[in-house]
């Protein structure tokens, strides 16, 4: 773990304190982080579509621990009354609550501003409830496996409601939350709620209401830890950052292999076609053939996953290399054809 950090510090994505071999106890997102953490929230935002019903009426809380909304009775009644039991299909809200007051429900320590909460809640017939539930709990926890290095660390475990809700049953509240495991250490990557809703809070006595709510909270902060440290520790052995493709700050690198003006000027060239094109592109001043080995090492440090490189045979025949991180295996690419090319790598 304390390894992981260190590489996560030098490419400037997080500054962290480790108490022993494996419990992080404070970190500071850095340049890179803060790009990382905004692409993971972007992508998030992309999950589906959402319900545009008016919601002026009702403050739908996050503060406090992750089923703590069910002890507002606003809540309950205004969606009681909404919906009645008429839900043919799920209905859903998204957003994004920011927190100054929140206290982290994690030990780990984190320098920012606001506790940042992705929450979506699904309003579903109860008879759907639990078979949505548990489909969400599925597509979620595959969702953070295609974001990860190691797809296997990540684990669904079992949250008691009685401890956060006195007299919570069982049979109408359930919680679990999906965990990054590290070593003897784990983050948690979401948490997911399902309850009846029950506008008297009465739990002793339930009736047939017909609506359901499932709650997915994602402290965003806590969730972009979890991703970094995977990506870190997957890539100790070459000290390469293995981040999400789709994630990551910088997508690709353009290296001119000689030390020579025309070289450069296309390099400056093909910068400005795969910015316009929506890839994010490492700035990189002066780079000769002298340096390149120390060039691809930082490019790895910074988890590019792809580096161009452009040698004085490319103003003939237009040939390019594309170096994959993941493989450090190159490939010839034409330069009509890498724009498009990259793109459809990082759309698949």
């Amino acid at each position: 773990m304390k390894r992981a950090l260190e590489l996560l510090r030098e490419s400037e994505y997080l500054k962290s304190y480790c108490q022993g071999d494996s419990i992080v106890t404070y970190a500071k997102f850095l340049k890179n982080g803060r790009i990382f953490k905004e692409e993971l929230r972007n992508s998030w935002k992309l999950l589906g579509s959402c319900s545009k019903l008016e919601l002026e009426n009702i403050t739908i809380p996050v503060e406090g621990n992750c089923l703590s909304f069910l002890q507002y009775q606003n809540f309950a009644k205004y969606f009681h009354k909404e919906f009645k039991s008429n839900i043919s299909q799920p209905i859903v809200f998204q957003r994004i609550n920011l927190d100054p007051k929140r206290k982290q429900d994690s030990l780990l320590q984190i320098k920012s501003s606001n506790t940042v909460s992705l929450v979506r809640d699904y309003f579903i017939h109860s008879s759907r409830a639990r078979d949505t539930y548990y489909n969400i709990q599925r597509e979620r926890k595959i969702w953070w496996m295609r974001y990860s290095a190691d797809p296997s660390r990540y684990v669904v475990g079992t949250l008691d409601p009685s401890k956060y809700i006195e007299g919570c049953l069982e049979n109408y509240c359930q919680a679990v939350t999906i965990k990054s495991l590290f070593s003897d250490d784990a983050i948690i990557m979401e948490t997911i709620v399902w309850a009846e809703l029950n506008p008297t809070r009465n739990v002793n006595n339930i009736s047939n209401i017909g609506v359901s709510v499932v709650r997915s909270v994602v402290d965003l902060n806590l969730a972009t830890i979890g991703l970094l440290l995977d990506s870190a520790a997957h890539g100790l052995e070459r000290n390469v950052l293995k981040v999400n493709q789709k994630l990551a700050p910088y997508q690709c690198l353009l290296v001119p292999y000689e030390d020579d003006d025309a070289i450069i000027e296309l390099c400056s060239h093909l910068q400005h076609v795969l910015q316009r094109s929506g890839l994010r592109v490492y700035n990189l001043e002066i780079s000769t053939a002298k340096n390149i080995t120390s060039i691809l090492s930082k490019a790895d440090l910074l988890g590019i996953p792809f580096t161009i490189i452009v040698k004085k045979v490319a103003l003939k025949t237009g040939l390019l290399r594309l170096r994959n991180r993941d493989t450090t295996l190159s490939e010839t690419v034409h330069i009509s054809d890498l724009s498009p090319y990259i793109n459809s790598i990082f759309k698949e």
